[in-house]
């Protein structure tokens, strides 16, 4: 039997309720080639019952071990020359998969990055629709580190060439590897593995259409993010950038990884404090942040002035120097708490 063309792997953790129409969208796919390898980390709530209704399905059983190792140990199963990823409990529209490898193979892209909807999980309603980038655009990223660190780091809008996804998951797996965290991270584990990827992305392009539907759950106007486990998870990504650096052949990428640490931990993580702390405990964390991001991820302050795609991330480098960002963050998730907008950076 001749290898899929397109694996997808579904890690599930108690997901019984959202999870049969997920996995009703998976075989819906048109996609004639397509692998699902589904991990179900130690679930409690019948999410076995549920997964033996799919025949077609691949589940890989383990003990509760997070969203990090059950990713891990899916990718490991998969054969497919693209390698994609889905959550228990979004919809993937029908056309995804096919689509986002029709564009791989095309333009021969190490990552494809579709549009994709947040969709407000109580009524339906379209909250926004982002990833819009033209067909046509194509991102290096050692030669546009701000433009990557700009592109969404979730997982499952993107379709990556499998090899190079399977690498990276051996190496997550491997204790001596730089990449094997104990204990994993609990969120945000998405930005560790796209930066992971780097050594091997030599191209990324788009699909402007959105073809997947991101479930935001009641109250989840972002996710909570605690100082100490930002100041955690800064330190994995300073261990994926040595490793990145030790990969990449001489390719200039830790710049990438610098301008994605003040995403992650300057702009989105300032959002969540702002959102949910005073002012005072949102000041202590960025200064002691932005001390650690000066030593660990020294290329973060670089900026590309021709760059549209990091004009906001030029926005957020210029308030900072003038002492801004702070009172600018609780500013801007001010007003999304007045109005109701989903604010993220």
């Amino acid at each position: 039997m001749s290898c899929p063309e397109v694996s997808v792997v579904l890690p599930v953790h108690n997901a019984g309720r959202a999870l049969p129409a997920t996995l009703s969208a998976l075989a819906a796919q048109t996609c004639t080639s397509l692998e699902i390898v589904v991990v179900d980390d130690g679930s409690t709530d019948g999410t076995g019952d549920i997964l033996r209704e799919y025949p077609q399905v691949t589940v890989v059983h383990q003990r509760n071990q997070g969203v990090w190792r059950a990713r891990q140990q899916g990718v490991a199963r998969t054969t497919g020359r693209y390698v994609g990823f889905c959550d228990a409990d979004d919809l993937p529209h029908p056309r995804l998969y096919a689509t986002l490898a029709a564009r791989a193979a095309a333009t021969g892209a190490d990552m494809v990055v579709s549009a994709y909807r947040r969709v407000d999980l109580t009524d339906g309603h379209v909250m926004g629709v982002e990833m819009q980038r033209p067909t046509d655009a194509v991102l290096r990223p050692d030669q546009d580190p701000q433009g990557f660190a700009s592109v969404n780091t979730a997982l499952w809008n993107k379709l990556f060439d499998g090899d190079l996804v399977r690498r990276v998951a051996q190496a997550v797996g491997d204790e001596d590897s730089l990449l094997y965290f104990d204990p994993p991270p609990r969120i945000m584990e998405d930005m560790l593995v796209v930066a992971a990827c780097l050594p091997w992305l030599q191209t990324v392009t788009f699909v402007p259409e959105p073809l997947y539907d991101y479930m935001v759950r009641p109250g989840a106007m972002m996710t909570t993010l605690r100082p100490a486990e930002a100041h955690d998870l800064a330190a994995h990504l300073a261990a994926v950038r040595s490793w990145v650096v030790a990969q990449a052949d001489g390719r200039p990428l830790a710049a990438a990884v610098d301008a994605m640490a003040f995403v992650h931990f300057g702009l989105s993580a300032l959002a969540s404090l702002s959102a949910s702390s005073s002012p005072s405990t949102t000041r202590t964390y960025w200064r002691l942040m932005r001390d650690r991001l000066r030593r660990d991820f020294p290329g973060y302050t670089d900026q590309a002035p021709g760059t549209a795609a990091a004009a906001r991330l030029r926005l957020a480098l210029w308030l900072d120097r003038c002492h801004a960002l702070v009172p600018a963050m609780h500013g801007y998730t001010g007003l999304a708490r007045v109005t109701g907008w989903d604010a993220r950076w």
